[in-house]
């Protein structure tokens, strides 16, 4: 078994939740303290990020010149750093879809 880093006292897994996400995390039962891995923290930021991202956004394009063009949300856009990045357009005609790559 792992010890406290502050008290020497023997660390047990829990399991813990923020904002209804729930975690593996390690707990003293000397001095109460828990403790969080690395992985942990990156899944908890991964899962965090996807909750506030809404399943389905409906938009409608807006024509420019003779053009079509196409807002995003602004979390989708923070998300996915889209100020920043390169979009890469995959048309799928057999099934009516366009699919985004972002790089």
């Amino acid at each position: 078994m792992k010890k406290c880093y502050e008290c020497n006292g023997y660390l047990r897994p829990i399991t813990k939740k923020i904002n209804g996400i729930k975690y593996q995390a390690m707990t003293c039962g000397k001095c109460k303290r828990s403790y969080v891995g690395i992985e942990q923290i990156d899944e908890i930021g991964e899962q965090l990020q996807a909750k506030r991202l809404k399943e389905e956004y409906i938009k409608k394009p807006i024509k420019i010149g003779h053009s079509l063009g196409m807002t995003f949300p602004k979390a989708i856009v923070e998300v996915f750093e889209l100020e920043k990045a390169k979009i890469k357009i995959y048309p799928d005609v057999k099934n009516k879809k366009i699919e985004l790559l972002i790089s």
